[in-house]
């Protein structure tokens, strides 16, 4: 397999995939330095440039916004199970132990799973258990009152739910229009660099400052445990070629060495 030429991999794509914070640095401080130049055929990039710029910012904003968005109504639904299994489960069960005893069918029937059924488990299913219970309640007409509230709770705690899944997916949808914006400024971006490439053919250094070069360096991963045991394992142990005694004399099995490293 032919090893792809260096100056046909675009260099602003690769090295911000999964980091749209990095690209929008980039994409500001490469408009900007286009933008202070009075030079015409500098304008003229930067006017092409501009609205590249200025539609990654929008798209950024809009999926850090979607991103809080989602993270307060996360909040406020977890909220809500700590207090269903922290507060009303344990009011319900005292009121259903009022009536039944722990061992009784109608308990069992009731509490099967007892309070760690709300406490574990995916969040859907927890929802779900919620709903079950309210459905078994209606077999009890001594427990009509307690029915009503875990009806109303469940209703709270569902539309909680579906409000944070909604959020979810305009995380999504924001960050798949993001990523769409971060690969159209890498290609501007890439442009770029060949038009300055070629109008400062005669004194190169001049491109770099349109670019924040820093940024394209890609960080040394760091040495793990793993990694560092594999180098030890690669390094050869080296035998030594002269071999000497150390003690003289003849020994057996019920004689003991003392070594010291001194």
């Amino acid at each position: 397999m032919k090893k792809k030429w260096s100056f046909l991999s675009n260099c602003f794509d690769t090295s911000t995939k999964r980091n749209f914070k990095k690209m929008l640095g980039m994409i500001v401080q490469h408009a900007n330095a286009l933008g202070t130049v009075s030079d015409p055929f500098i304008r003229n990039l930067y006017s092409e440039t501009d609205p590249v710029r200025e539609s990654y910012c929008r798209a950024h904003a809009v999926w850090k916004s979607a991103k809080g968005g989602r993270a307060g109504e996360t909040l406020r639904f977890r909220r809500l199970l700590k207090v269903l299994y922290t507060e009303k489960i344990p009011a319900w069960e005292v009121n259903v132990l009022l009536r039944f005893p722990e061992k009784s069918p109608e308990y069992k029937a009731l509490f099967n799973g007892g309070r760690t059924a709300f406490r574990r488990g995916p969040y859907d299913l927890r929802v779900e258990r919620l709903a079950s219970l309210a459905k078994k309640l209606e077999d009890f007409p001594g427990l009509l009152v307690i029915r009503q509230e875990v009806v109303d709770f469940h209703r709270q705690l569902l539309k909680a739910r579906t409000t944070n899944k909604g959020e979810s997916t305009g995380v999504k949808d924001a960050a798949g229009r993001l990523e769409a914006a971060r690969k159209a400024a890498a290609i501007r971006m890439y442009a770029n660099l060949g038009y300055l490439m070629g109008y400062f053919a005669e004194d190169p250094k001049q491109v770099k400052r349109f670019f924040d070069a820093g940024k394209l360096r890609r960080r040394k991963p760091k040495l793990t445990t793993k990694a560092d045991i594999k180098k030890q394992k690669a390094t050869p142990i080296e035998i030594p070629k002269i071999s000497a005694r150390v003690v003289r004399g003849g020994f057996d099995e019920t004689q003991l060495f003392q070594l010291a490293n001194l």
